[in-house]
């Protein structure tokens, strides 16, 4: 049987002693927030590709050096790099499974599951990836400005 199996079975068995006390409600709370920064750096993804194909469109229509073209590529950089911190919010990368420590049962104690490692873990993440998707909603409402810039000049020739 993996570990991870008899860990799980550890935490459905009754007597089991789980330590920090609320470690499944709370693992289950930050698990949560990474699914809604999931979501939410998906969106954002969707938004700068459909920016960065707008951009690109408007691109191949312009000539050589001039003003409207810095203003596209400068769009197109930063949605791109917005685009890339949201990969590493969304990635599929969880390090922390498996933190759970698990002692078994001895004479008298319950087994023991000890989510410290775990919870302190999954707190990274969410803060980390966090400020990750802040970076990247900054970057891509930034890069609204010289593509608004750039589809104005476009509109005046």
């Amino acid at each position: 049987m993996s570990e991870l199996r008899e860990k799980y079975e550890l935490l459905l068995a009754g007597g089991t002693s789980i330590n920090p006390l609320k470690a499944k409600d709370t693992t289950e709370f930050l698990y949560s927030a990474l699914t809604i920064l999931d979501s939410k750096a998906s969106a954002l993804m969707t938004f700068d590709s459909i920016l960065i194909a707008a951009a690109a469109f408007t691109i191949e229509k312009q000539g050589g050096f001039d003003w409207p073209r810095v203003f596209t590529l400068l769009a197109i950089v930063m949605a791109l790099v917005a685009a890339a911190l949201c990969l590493l919010v969304a990635r599929v990368s969880y390090p922390f499974l498996g933190k759970v420590t698990m002692t078994a049962a001895t004479d008298g104690t319950p087994a023991r599951l000890d989510y410290s490692n775990e919870l302190s873990a999954l707190d990274e993440a969410v803060i980390t990836r966090t400020c990750y998707y802040r970076m990247a909603w900054r970057l891509s409402l930034i890069a609204l400005i010289p593509f608004l810039i750039m589809f104005g000049m476009a509109l005046k020739t």
